[in-house]
């Protein structure tokens, strides 16, 4: 991914929601709080999605305490399907001896 840009994941198409829906049925210990454990997967794969050095599948773990067989479950996505917006972000340079607003 290009550096200058920062892509925001604003949620998940209605195939993947439903996918994740069923995921969470399947996997979840009864209780969960779907709308929080979207949340979560979202912002994990939004972090995946913006780092430059991440090569895996976007994906999110179910941590074992979180599901009903004790064992991490992966709920994993393509960029197909998430509701994306792009970010251009302003090139910031630095001079050398001219003093910035953070020291």
């Amino acid at each position: 991914m290009d550096s200058d840009i920062f892509l925001e994941i604003n949620g998940l198409t209605g195939s993947a929601d439903v996918r994740f829906a069923t995921f969470m049925s399947q996997h979840a210990k009864a209780g969960q709080n779907l709308d929080r454990a979207k949340r979560e997967c979202l912002a994990i794969i939004e972090m995946q999605v913006n780092d430059s050095g991440f090569a895996g599948d976007l994906c999110w773990e179910l941590e074992p305490g979180q599901t009903n067989s004790g064992e991490s479950a992966f709920f994993t996505v393509t960029q197909a399907d998430l509701q994306i917006t792009r970010h251009d972000l302003p090139e910031i340079t630095f001079e050398p001896g001219v003093e910035d607003d953070y020291s």
